[in-house]
This record gives structure tokens, sequence and C-alpha cells, in this order.
């Protein structure tokens, strides 16, 4: 009797052997597979990262104002009410209002935007030099486009 139980295990303990072999060259083939895959994957995601706008389209929010090209500064803005208050504060004036959307080129005429709502408020201080945009209940300063990021953008 423990004879026979001792062949079993040792049957068992073969055949798992056997068998563990036989995994670890699937594993092996799997692996190999995966990095194949892997390198697929990466040389798919060097591309450029998606904003979400179409491709082919105007992917940053511009806007042409007396011959030159626009965009917010993301590091000078208020909320909605501060903005009122800065309005205020600072006596800007209102400029204008976006006439014209074009989100399949960059805005080239007074007023034309990419990626702003026709009507949008664009104000301007008191001296002239500054340009302020009125969105979605935020307050932006304007800034000249960066000629490296927008194509045509002048200096």
């Amino acid at each position: 009797m423990k004879k026979r139980i001792f062949l079993t295990l040792a049957f068992l303990l073969v055949l798992s052997a056997l068998l563990s072999a036989c995994g670890n060259t699937e594993l092996e083939e799997t692996t190999a597979a995966t990095t194949v895959q892997t390198t697929d994957v990466t040389t798919e995601t060097t591309e450029p990262a998606q904003t979400g706008y179409a491709h082919g389209e105007v992917q940053l929010t511009t806007i042409f104002i007396e011959d030159k090209l626009y965009q917010p500064n993301m590091n000078h803005w208020a909320t909605f009410e501060k903005g009122e208050k800065a309005i205020a504060d600072k006596k800007l004036e209102l400029y204008g209002n976006v006439l014209s959307e074009n989100n399949a080129a960059y805005p080239d005429t007074h007023l034309e935007a990419s990626r702003l709502d026709v009507g949008t408020p664009i104000y301007r201080d008191g001296e002239g030099k500054f340009y302020y945009l009125r969105s979605d209940g935020w307050l932006f300063t304007l800034k000249t486009a960066d000629s490296s990021r927008v194509p045509g953008a002048r200096p």
C-alpha cells in the first residue's frame, strides 16, 4: 500500500514537472509575442498628443486683431466674478466682439477667431496696450501668438 502511494506521488511529481516545462515554453512564446506587440504600440504612440479637435483643423484658440494673431495667456486670468471687478478696476473698454469663427485655418481678418464663439467680447485697456478675452466665465489676457506653434503668426 505504501508502495502504491509512493509511486502515485512520484508519478504526479514527474507529470507536474513535465507540465511546468511545457507551460514555460508557452510562456516564453507569449512573452516574445507580447514584446513584439509592445514595440508596435510604442511606435504608434510617438505621434503628437491629440487635442480632441478633428485632424487638419486649427488646434489652438486664436484671434486676429489689428494685423496680429493673439492667443489667450493661460498664466494671466481671472474668474468671471473677479473678471467683472478687473474690467471695472482696470477701466477696460469693450473693444469688440468676435465676428466670425474659422476652425479650418488660422484667422487672418480683423476679429476673426478659431475655437471662440461668434460674439465673444474682447476688451482693451485704456492705453490700448493689452487685449482681454472674456469666455466661459473667465477673463484672459491675450498675448501675441507663438510663431513656433502657430504657422503664419507674426512676431
